[in-house]
């Protein structure tokens, strides 16, 4: 097999550091050169590897409000995209296209950071995508998806101390 890969993060802040943004980006070049089957035939040209995306990123940011003496708000956004991608080493209906899940949050934070109130919504458009699953279909006549989870709302108090 080759793989070849690359990765780049970045951050930056503007504004005194009230306004963070950020950007990741990750290529994977990947391939069989050898994959023997049951009848020691080379099949490498007809297989993939599993959950091998050529093409994954992300980017967001958070904006941080200052509010008086009453501590500060913070704004987040951000988006995570997955290209095509194979779920199993052979082509089948579990195949997953690519696509891109939006987040979204608002935070408070008291003045000394001692409790932060956190609301925030994942999978904004309810995005439905395959993360795993079994083709069994040749052998036993089903097959298996395993599905990532769908928009979510999430509260949390935390007090530190």
């Amino acid at each position: 097999a080759i793989i070849n890969g690359a990765e780049l993060d970045a951050e930056l802040g503007l504004l005194d550091s009230r306004l963070n943004l950020f950007v990741a980006v990750g290529y994977l070049d990947t391939r069989y050169t050898r994959y023997i089957d049951e009848a020691g035939l080379n099949r490498a040209a007809e297989r993939e590897f599993p959950d091998a995306p050529k093409l994954t990123a992300s980017f967001g940011g958070q904006y941080a409000i200052p509010w008086n003496v009453e501590g500060q708000f913070s704004l987040l956004l951000s988006a995570n995209y997955r290209s095509d991608v194979a779920i199993v080493d052979t082509p089948s209906i579990l195949d997953q296209s690519a696509y891109t899940l939006w987040n979204a949050g608002v935070a408070w934070q008291s003045p000394k950071a001692a409790w932060e109130l956190d609301f925030h919504a994942s999978n904004l458009t309810n995005e439905h995508y395959v993360v795993d699953g079994y083709y069994y279909f040749t052998q036993f006549g089903f097959v298996t998806a395993f599905y990532g989870d769908p928009r979510t709302l999430t509260a949390s108090l935390k007090y530190a101390f």
